[in-house]
């Protein structure tokens, strides 16, 4: 069976809510398909006519090494939120460092592990921190004090804060830690009292506790004006997200010619699927972009990064793994939460790989003036560069 089969079965028949088990959204059969020619290469001059560079922000150069991996990225009110390292800082638009939350530790109101974050706005900044070990939702304020500590499920990968004290979480296949009553959703919605109102994106028992890593931006939400979206681990269907009610709607279908394990499949099926996973089983896309009239997400096959832009029809306008754009610069796609509704794509840039972009352009005939700039200004232990890119076509 197809995977474009797939969704309009088993999410037609197989949606739960724990307010009426027998209540189910309506949404679109006919789904936007866009089919995925796995491991074509365009040349990525291409990308030129798709993006064009628009502006960079040097997060802080003034402190070296003050981030190491980008896990999250969030725009809000001209200001960047990036999570790292169990860390959390708010950046203004020229990246200078604003405020940092470090709470990381085993006592009263703190976390183990930061999760999932989201930064938000009330009289002064705030950030939401989620552990999935402990469980809990804390919310800190610009004196670092926990304003706000919930109990919450465990083990969730990623959460949205929705209307009306509803949080969104995304459980990522579960957890092979998961000490209590295992549950085969990876998508719960429950309100501001932790009481589940929606289970819903069924995934296969044999499953449980098979997680994607995704690399950096990590990210199973976006919001991209005032539309939310997710994705869900295994699984190539972008979803929207109800702000309001925290019901999930089908919404575009990523089809890179690979049977994904179905809710009733066997341990052999599942066997076969595992084993071919990083290799000739393209992974599901790990970063989604969604435009006024087109797509981005990037997807891994054997063993290496895929930028995949379509138009809004689901025509293919360019997929390869060395989308390199006219200054010689790799594009490194990191999805955030836009609340900004700015339009760009950001592209995440380590420093320590100037000097190895700069021979790679040369070998392709591109000096590139912009990373010659950018050496001028960061060295290999200055924090992370954001490019920022405007959707042209």
């Amino acid at each position: 069976m197809k995977r474009t089969s797939f969704v309009a079965i088993a999410f037609s028949v197989v949606f739960s809510s724990c307010v009426s088990s027998a209540s189910r959204p309506d949404y679109p059969t006919d789904l936007l398909t866009i089919t995925v020619d796995v491991g074509r290469n365009d040349d990525g001059k291409l990308i030129d006519s798709i993006l064009e560079f628009s502006h960079y922000v040097i997060l802080d150069p003034q402190q070296e090494v003050l981030i190491g991996k980008i896990k999250k990225l969030q725009l809000l009110d001209g200001h960047i939120g990036v999570a790292s390292e169990n860390k959390a800082y708010v950046f203004d638009s020229t990246g200078r460092l604003v405020h940092c939350w470090d709470r990381q530790g085993r006592g009263p109101n703190e976390y183990l592990q930061m999760t999932d974050m989201e930064i938000g706005r009330e009289k002064d900044w705030v950030c939401h921190v989620y552990d999935k070990n402990a469980g809990k939702l804390l919310t800190y304020d610009m004196d670092d004090k926990a304003v706000s500590v919930k109990e919450m499920i465990p083990h969730a990968k990623a959460f949205k804060l929705l209307g009306d004290g509803l949080i969104a979480f995304n459980m990522g296949n579960g957890s092979s830690t998961f000490l209590q009553k295992e549950d085969y959703f990876n998508y719960r919605c429950i309100d501001s009292f932790g009481k589940t109102r929606i289970s819903a994106v069924p995934f296969n028992k044999q499953m449980f506790g098979l997680s994607t890593q995704y690399d950096k931006g990590k990210s199973f939400f976006y919001r991209y004006g005032e539309q939310i979206y997710m994705s869900a681990q295994h699984n190539d269907t972008i979803y929207q997200v109800s702000d309001t009610s925290g019901r999930i709607t089908p919404c575009l279908v990523f089809d890179l010619g690979v049977e994904r394990p179905r809710a009733d499949d066997e341990n052999y099926p599942i066997s076969n699927y595992q084993k071919g996973l990083g290799g000739e089983k393209p992974e599901v896309p790990v970063a989604f972009y969604k435009f006024p009239n087109g797509y981005l997400a990037e997807y891994t096959y054997d063993f290496r990064p895929y930028v995949l832009i379509a138009n809004e029809q689901g025509e293919i306008l360019y997929t390869g793994n060395s989308a390199r754009d006219k200054n010689g610069v790799l594009l490194r796609p990191v999805p955030y939460l836009d609340f900004d509704n700015s339009g760009y794509l950001i592209s995440y840039f380590s420093p320590v790989n100037i000097e190895a972009d700069k021979k790679i352009g040369r070998r392709k005939g591109c000096d590139s003036a912009l990373l010659d700039e950018l050496s001028l200004k960061v060295s290999e232990n200055s924090n992370p560069v954001l490019l920022f890119y405007k959707w042209i076509y």
